[in-house]
């Protein structure tokens, strides 16, 4: 069952607005077995809309399209498609009383524009939206469907978990079976060293790989068919990876670096606290991201300026004098400091000059120092990092946790 996803609109392609629904829908996707085939971002534009459904229908059996189907002037998509699929508009009487209803309850006035949402192609399945008040318009073309959609993600995600994903299962006869292998602390390149042998094997065995790098974070997808000798195969195989991989890796499937070392700190019983400088909060804004880390995660402190690192954190000021707040000497402090101050069991401290300004011939922008660790024992590194302050940033924060999950590994036959 192949799928091409269109995202419609001008916000996507000038830069205010990222597509995040063709992400999103691509994840879903391929959860059930279903494969992408193909991906356009477009402008409201209506010659280019017919364009690009010609072009979807021609290769794939399915096509999902999000984006303009509101009330405004730039909201193309319905009238496009009542052309495209040669039928009239009309109003829909269900989703015109809802309207109404959802006005009247408000308080709010409502007007012609707002009405003009009810407006639908004749031919179309209208499928109720309960997360807004636009539907989705579902057409069944030559034993070819299409799916229109808001462009509102949480709009998107609620049509597709109600109405097209149960759909499209139904619909899947051969699904594509996938496995996730999840890596940080090394570049795909080295990865691929390691499994150059085991690569060729799987492509003999009609096994895809794909390398998914992130900010020091690459997973690895295996995908083939879903039958049982397939998904055996890639499930052996896969251990010969892991093994070669070694500390490199760290999971298999949809967990993510944060959550697994909150699943780590959890098991261990350890709180987790946190001194930042460069990164500005960016490692515990991380870390709250998962639901529950109030079990392990006691706070952390933004030492930006060095009066709190030495006031707060009690970072001696000989060390910000001489050494200078980007070195081992001042995060190994901080992370002394941060541990007691907020009743911790292991912590961690950055220190680094994000850019673009800042940076010297001796600590050039991108220097970050990063200490783990405990009252006892530290793990501390110097990185040279490269692009500009937000990737710095971002890069800082994944090399940070990564250092942290290494360092509980090393310690984890020591009493932490």
């Amino acid at each position: 069952m192949l799928v091409s996803i269109i995202t419609i609109g001008d916000e996507l392609l000038i830069g205010p607005t990222l597509d995040t629904n063709s992400t999103w829908i691509g994840q879903e996707l391929i959860k059930m077995g279903a494969r992408v085939y193909q991906k356009f971002t477009i402008a409201d534009d209506r010659q280019q809309i017919m364009y690009i459904l010609d072009l979807a229908i021609k290769s794939t059996d399915i096509v999902l399209i999000t984006g303009g189907l509101g009330p405004t002037k730039d909201d193309i998509t319905k009238e496009t498609i009542s052309t495209y699929f040669n039928c009239e508009m009309k109003i829909h009487p269900a989703t015109a009383q809802r309207i109404e209803d959802y006005f009247t309850k408000s308080k709010l006035q409502i007007n012609d524009r707002v009405k003009s949402i009810a407006l639908v192609p004749a031919g179309a399945t209208v499928l109720t939206n309960e997360a807004g008040l636009a539907p989705a318009l579902f057409f069944d073309h030559n034993d070819k469907y299409f799916f229109f959609m808001p462009g509102v993600p949480n709009e998107m995600k609620y049509l597709m978990q109600r109405h097209i994903l149960p759909f499209i299962k139904n619909k899947i006869t051969t699904p594509i079976y996938t496995l996730t292998l999840r890596t940080a602390g090394a570049a795909e390149s080295v990865i691929a060293e390691k499994i150059i042998d085991l690569e060729s094997d799987l492509i003999s065995n009609g096994i895809s790989l794909a390398y998914l790098p992130d900010y020091n974070q690459v997973r690895l997808r295996l995908s083939g068919k879903g039958d049982i000798e397939t998904k055996k195969y890639i499930h052996e195989i896969s251990h010969k990876i892991i093994e070669r991989l070694g500390s490199i890796y760290y999971a298999t499937g949809s967990l993510s670096l944060v959550a697994y070392i909150g699943q780590i700190l959890l098991q261990k019983k350890l709180k987790l606290a946190i001194a930042e400088s460069c990164t500005g909060g960016k490692i515990a804004s991380t870390i709250v991201e998962i639901s529950g880390c109030s079990e392990y995660f006691v706070g952390g402190i933004t030492a930006y300026n060095n009066e709190i690192k030495n006031n707060l954190l009690n970072v001696n000021q000989k060390i910000l004098d001489h050494e200078g707040a980007v070195s081992i000497a001042c995060t190994e402090a901080m992370l002394q400091g941060v541990i007691p101050l907020l009743k911790g069991d292991i912590g961690i401290a950055v220190s680094g000059i994000a850019g673009p300004n800042g940076g010297t011939p001796d600590k050039p922008v991108g220097m970050v120092c990063i200490s783990v660790g405990n009252m006892k024992n530290t793990l501390s590194k110097i990185y040279y990092l490269n692009g500009n302050r937000e990737s710095i940033i971002q890069w800082s924060t994944n090399i940070a946790l990564n250092q942290l999950r290494l360092f509980i590994g090393k310690e984890s036959n020591k009493l932490i």
